[in-house]
Parts: structure tokens; C-alpha cells; sequence
């Protein structure tokens, strides 16, 4: 299957609010999961500086983290309840620039800079011009 399928990365950029789904669905979720791999699909979660409460021992931060991988955004690591931190990261306690996080894979944390580019405005073309202008 993994040869004949390109793979999928499914991103929950706010997996504190997936957590907060009925039962039913996080049941569902709990056991959906863990199979996507057999189908080429891989899922991370995403913890914001807003997730205070512990997440850490939520039964479905378990299914998904199998392989011990989470993306913390936004600086104020040490506010955030979703895995232990090493001393140098557990010191931040500023809010960060949102296009740097922390990632921890397999065990081990590495700091990362998202590719985030200046936004360029377009020269103006004249026939797009209103005419109410």
C-alpha cells in the first residue's frame, strides 16, 4: 500500500480544541488514528500557548502521539501542559514570534524557523482601477 499511495501529513493546528470534542467523536478519533499509518497517512497535533490545561495525559494526545512528535508555536513553552521540556526551553517565558516553534521527535527537541516571506504588493494594474475611485 505505502508504495503504490503517496503519503498525507493531516495537521490539527489547534489539537487542544480536537480534545475537547464530544466523546463520541474522540472515541472515534481514538481508533481512527492509529490505523491511518497502515494507509500512508500521518497526523500531527498542534499546541498553542492557550493550551494551559493538561493535555498530556488526554487519551487521545496518546492514540495520536505514538511516536512522541509535537509542535509547540509561540514562545511561553513552559505554560504549556502538552509534554516535559528540557531546562533551556522550559526558561521562555516571552511570547514568541509565531513563526518559530519547538518540535520534539522522537524524544529529542529541535527549534525551527517557518519559511514565512514578506508579503509583496503587486503593482497596481490600471484597468482594475474603480471607477468610483
Amino acid at each position: 500500500m505505502r508504495q503504490a499511495t503517496a503519503p498525507w501529513l493531516i495537521v490539527f493546528e489547534g489539537f487542544g480544541d480536537v480534545c475537547s470534542l464530544t466523546e463520541e467523536l474522540v472515541g472515534a478519533l481514538m481508533q481512527i488514528l492509529p490505523m491511518l499509518r497502515d494507509f500512508n497517512m500521518y497526523s500531527v497535533g498542534c499546541f498553542y500557548p492557550d493550551d494551559k490545561y493538561g493535555l498530556s495525559n488526554n487519551p487521545l494526545v496518546a492514540s495520536l502521539n505514538k511516536d512522541d512528535l509535537v509542535l509547540l508555536f509561540g514562545g511561553r513553552y513552559a505554560e504549556q501542559k502538552c509534554t516535559d521540556l528540557p531546562v533551556d526551553y522550559a526558561r521562555v517565558v516571552a511570547e514568541g514570534a509565531f513563526d518559530r516553534f519547538l518540535m520534539k521527535y522522537r524524544g529529542k527537541f529541535y527549534s525551527n524557523l517557518m519559511p514565512c516571506e514578506e508579503i509583496e504588493i503587486a503593482a497596481a494594474n490600471p484597468e482594475e482601477a474603480s471607477i468610483f475611485g
